[in-house]
């Protein structure tokens, strides 16, 4: 997700540092392959606080949900924009949804449920960006 982040140029990322989310470990910036020195990671103790944070700051959270009823390709978009994406097995906290602005799904033929969720960046950050950089 951080390469992702990086080559897309995305402003930054934020990292929740509660118990069971994912790390940012030597082996993490291997995979990266110099991304972690490129975006400006930002790490929190709550997310759904950092979210509000945002939010106060008229930011608009947009959430990545498997069971969404909006498309990601059919909802209007704000920016300033943070995208949040769950984890892979449990998806978005209820805590956490609850601050988003709008879920949206990725749409799929539904012949394989999910994707994994750096794929889901990968598809999700490139469709912001896109929508971003044509909305100026």
């Amino acid at each position: 997700i951080l390469r992702t982040c990086a080559f897309f140029g995305a402003e930054g990322m934020v990292v929740s540092n509660q118990e069971g989310q994912a790390r940012l470990t030597a082996s993490a910036a291997r995979t990266a392959e110099g991304a972690m020195e490129i975006t400006p990671i930002y790490q929190c103790a709550d997310l759904a606080s950092a979210l509000r944070d945002f939010i106060s700051r008229n930011v608009y959270v947009l959430g990545a949900d498997l069971n969404a009823k909006q498309s990601l390709y059919d909802i209007a978009i704000r920016f300033p924009c943070v995208l949040v994406l769950g984890n892979e097995q449990e998806g978005l906290s209820l805590r956490v949804k609850k601050r988003c602005d709008q879920v949206a799904r990725i749409p799929s033929l539904k012949i394989i449920q999910s994707l994994n969720v750096g794929v889901a960046a990968g598809v999700a950050v490139a469709e912001l960006i896109r929508r971003r950089d044509f909305s100026k």
